[in-house]
């Protein structure tokens, strides 16, 4: 969306959240102004030395104090939009802030400084809740008032309490766990806290509505948070649980503010009030609203480099790698003059959106090594007549010794449990042979089954570009199958692959409402476009005598319907504890249904081409 330059307002400019907004206000192009206490003689060197960094960053300074209302009102009259960052002890200063933005009346929005838990909406221990109460008075004073405004629920500031748990510059073996540690709070980086305020407070959707700040990656427990840091550092920490009884006794006995402290934690790590209540449609979600802004995960961002970008499901690993955020790198083959013009483009098009394009073959063993000692995590999309060419790539790898996960190319049926007609077990058993070389060379991994790529069998079947009123159906057309939209899927391998717990496992991908037969994909497909098709039945028998007689790679794609859609393998067996299906592993993505996916196809037909084999 495009927004005019405002010229906005940062009232706390100096202070710890206040530093944030004002960068963020610079960085986004706005004339951007600071409300500061007016600078004592004897005020010290660090306040004069931000003042004088601030106006060489060309932010207009207002000294002001805010019991001064008719300078605050002439300050105001000069801005479009006001920032407030104001400290705790400040809050009920706020309104005399919003008596003068009354007066003033030219203000676009206000936002004042509330920056945590959604007050209006959860309740805490007596010394929180009087300060939730504030920020419930300066609320209702806005809107009496009717100023234009925007709250932001930012919940917990990531630095603020990383620090607070685990103590990075005094490291420490002792850590506190509030109550179980396992209630799931929100941490989000200061900087994006800041980043959402700017863009919401110049943000049209945003007047007079609420912004909570809940992006997904961020959603995680203390004891999350503690596992990541051992990782990182290599050092496990004693964990010295503080029960609930506890911490509502401190909240009683301890002396201001530690008596506010022990309550914000009661609320946030013990109640979980940050994550206590669903969303309304009359909320905006940060990350949502700005799609595409890659704020900083709690977790941390991997460099990952997709093998064979270019091909059909590389591009959307690519798009995938991007969207959660994280440094991505492609491996193509090296462009040759003649290059069609398609594939320049795609290049160019990677290279645009951030990524870093390794040219290299995958006999080039010096190269390849060089490339996987640049990233964390490889993901391998080749297609299946180079499936055995990841033996190379997987001496690569070994050598390069840094890789922490690889995820070979092997989206489909699950091979280590199911069998098929030649054409497609002579497939199967590559990919076997592929597992055991990985496994033998101690390399990690995560082994991904996708079953069935949706886009490509509704075309194979449904024809939705070219539509036809024949359609095929193998033997009954009642054995299930499992259908995933490929975005999904590649959801859930980039997911997978940076995912602690997918470490050496296998995640196979059976959401519950993706489990259809053919007859079922037919009979939706009909209702959608009103019209019958006359079914074509092919009997087990044609099936197998086509596996047996017809030409290579026909006799492959054969030998696959056959195991699909008449033997049913991909829903032959049960899954075991030690199996890890996508969508309960990542229940919070709202992947594409088979019903979404046929309204896609019926709208905006994907182009697809037959699998190479």
């Amino acid at each position: 969306m495009v927004c005019e330059r405002s010229n906005i307002l940062i009232i706390g400019a100096t202070g710890y959240l206040g530093k944030y907004m004002v960068k963020s206000s610079l960085s986004l192009g706005h004339s951007t102004f600071a409300l500061t206490r007016p600078l004592k003689p004897d005020a010290d060197s660090s306040k004069l030395q931000l003042h004088k960094h601030f106006q060489d960053l060309g932010v207009t300074i207002f000294q002001c104090e805010l019991d001064d209302h008719e300078k605050l009102v002439s300050v105001f009259r000069q801005v479009d939009v006001v920032i407030s960052t104001l400290a705790v002890p400040q809050f009920l200063d706020q309104l005399k802030v919003i008596s003068a933005l009354k007066e003033a009346g030219t203000i676009k929005r206000f936002v004042p400084s509330e920056f945590g838990n959604e007050a209006d909406r959860v309740s805490a221990l007596p010394p929180f809740e009087e300060l939730l109460d504030k920020k419930r008075q300066i609320r209702r004073a806005i809107e009496a008032a009717k100023v234009p405004y925007t709250y932001v629920s930012a919940n917990s500031f990531a630095t603020y309490f990383i620090d607070y748990f685990l103590h990075p510059q005094q490291p420490c073996d002792d850590v506190f766990v509030y109550g179980t540690g396992q209630v799931k709070a929100v941490f989000n980086h200061e900087e994006d806290v800041a980043f959402y305020t700017v863009k919401a407070a110049t943000d049209p959707r945003a007047a007079n509505r609420l912004v909570i700040c809940r992006p997904p990656e961020n959603v995680v427990s203390q004891l999350d948070l503690i596992s990541s840091w051992e990782k990182k550092t290599e050092r496990l920490l004693n964990r010295i649980h503080i029960s609930e009884e506890q911490i509502i006794n401190f909240s009683q006995i301890l002396p201001h503010p530690e008596n506010v402290r022990v309550a914000i934690l009661h609320n946030i790590f013990i109640k979980g009030d940050q994550m206590s209540f669903e969303l309304s449609g009359e909320d905006l979600e940060a990350s949502q609203l700005y799609s595409e802004y890659n704020y900083n995960m709690v977790c941390e961002r991997s460099n990952i480099l997709i093998i064979g970008a270019t091909g059909y499901l590389g591009k959307y690993m690519v798009k995938s790698s991007l969207s959660l955020g994280h440094s991505t790198f492609a491996l193509t083959r090296p462009l040759k003059p003649d290059a069609d013009s398609s594939k320049l483009q795609l290049h160019k098009h990677f290279q645009d959106l951030g990524v870093t394009i390794f040219q290299c073959e995958l006999d080039d063993h010096e190269k390849l090594v060089s490339v996987f000692r640049q990233v964390d995590v490889v993901i391998s999309t080749l297609a299946v007549p180079q499936f055995l060419d990841q033996l190379k790539v997987i001496s690569a790898l070994k050598e390069a010794g840094t890789i922490k996960r690889f995820v070979p190319s092997e989206f489909g049926n699950e091979a280590d449990r199911v069998s098929a007609l030649p054409p497609f077990e002579e497939v199967l058993d590559k990919k076997r042979q592929i597992r055991r070389a990985i496994e033998a060379a101690k390399v990690p991994y995560t082994y991904v089954s996708a079953n069935s790529l949706a886009t490509y069998f509704i075309d194979y079947f449904l024809h939705p570009q070219q539509p036809c009123d024949d359609v095929f159906v193998y033997g009954t057309g009642q054995a299930k199958a499992v259908f995933n939209h490929e975005e999904d899927v590649a959801f859930y391998t980039v997911k997978a692959a940076t995912d602690p717990r997918a470490a050496n496992r296998l995640v196979i991908c059976r959401p519950p409402e993706n489990i259809v037969s053919e007859l079922d994909l037919i009979s939706s497909w009909e209702k959608k476009t009103g019209r019958l098709l006359n079914r074509i039945h092919i009997s087990e028998e044609q099936i197998i005598n086509f596996s047996q007689t017809l030409p290579h790679p026909e006799n492959v794609r054969a030998a696959i319907l056959h195991n699909i859609f008449i033997q049913g393998d991909q829903m032959s067996f049960e899954l075991s504890r030690e199996d890890l299906e996508a969508s309960q592993l990542y229940p919070e993505y709202n992947y594409s249904s088979v019903d979404r996916v046929l309204d896609t196809c019926l709208v905006n037909p994907a182009e697809v081409k037959l699998t190479t084999f």
